[in-house]
Parts: C-alpha cells; structure tokens; sequence
C-alpha cells in the first residue's frame, strides 16, 4: 500500500471505530437509566481509541461498563431527574409572559450552562482510573476551577450541538454520546498536567 493509502487508513480508521463506540452507546442509552454510565463507558473508549489506537472498540466499550455502571448509576439517575427537571421548567417559563419569565430563563440557562460544563469536566476526570463519587465530583469540580475557559467554549459548542439536534433529531444517532466525549477529550487534552484524582 503506498503513503497515501496509508494515510487515508490512518484517518478513516479512528472515524469507523468512534461511529462503533457511539452506536454502542446508543443501545445502552435507549434504557435512560444507563445514559450516564454508557457516557463514562463511552469516554473511556474514546479516549482508548485516540490515544492508545485501540481497535478493539464493543470489546473496549463492554469491559468498561459494568464497572461504570457500579461507580455512577445512581448519580447517573440524579443528572437525569435534573436535567429533566430544568427542560420542564424552560419550556414552562418559554412559555410564560412577562418580565418574571425572562429572568427565569435567564437564571435557567446560566443554570444549565454550569450543568453542562460540570457534566464536561466529569466525562474529562473519569479516565483518572476508578474512584468513587465523592472523588469524581471533588475532581471534576477543580477541573471546572481551573479550566474556566476552555470550559465555556465546550458549553457554547454544546448548546449549539443540542440546538442543532432540535432541528434535526437524526443527528443523535451520530453523536448523542461522542459529541461531549469530544468535547470532554479535548478539555482533558487542553490541560494534561492536571492531577485528576484527589
């Protein structure tokens, strides 16, 4: 194979394996009560996929899921009772009038900004290794801290992500979990001298 086959192997092969790794995730996701420990299984398999080459991907992405699952059900279904609840109340307050209803949204979308930023920097710090909740929140919470930044430009690429996604809900099968495993990825990449664990 010549040097441009080869390149062109080199590029398209990262790309099918994190289109697998999504797919894998979107299975387990459509069960809800899994939506955040397939994110942390999927995160780590990200991560295994571009840093470490590794093909492997169902393989990968199985070995890391009960051990998510363990680690971050419960907490999983606390993100997905409060992200619901904060949908619920933009829509209620989207669909209000009056000035009260503009600084609730206002408050609402802070809100959910600082969500997503934590969700972000929580993908970021779980491929530390294992720990338990208390930790992980603990180390996501400085990587918020210390990143502000870098943090506010993977917000603002999310929200868009999720605007985008309202207009065209096909899109989730694409990129539903890779798009914040991105994300989370890059904020890890962006800050590698960070000590991730307590």
């Amino acid at each position: 194979m010549n040097k441009r086959g080869r390149r062109f192997l080199e590029w398209v092969t990262p790309v099918g394996n994190l289109l697998v790794a999504q797919l894998v995730f979107v299975c387990c996701a459509l069960t809800v009560v899994l939506i955040v420990p397939a994110a942390v299984a999927l995160q780590r398999t990200v991560q295994a996929i571009l840093d470490e080459h590794e093909n492997a991907v169902f393989r990968t992405f199985v070995a890391e899921l009960p051990g998510a699952i363990r680690r971050y059900l419960l907490i999983g279904l606390a993100i997905d009772v409060a992200a619901a609840m904060i949908m619920i109340s933009i829509l209620f307050w989207y669909a209000a009038d009056g000035p009260a209803a503009v600084v609730a949204l206002v408050v609402l979308i802070v809100v959910s900004g600082l969500l997503i930023g934590g969700y972000l920097c929580g993908l970021a710090v779980t491929v530390a290794g294992d720990q338990g909740v208390r930790r992980w929140l603990s180390a996501s919470y400085r990587r918020l801290t210390r990143q502000p930044l870098h943090v506010a430009g993977t917000v603002v690429i999310m929200l868009t992500w999720l605007l985008l996604l309202s207009r065209v809900p096909t899109l989730a099968l694409i990129g539903t979990g890779l798009v914040p495993a991105l994300l989370a990825h890059w904020l890890r990449r962006r800050d590698p001298e960070l000590v991730e664990g307590p």
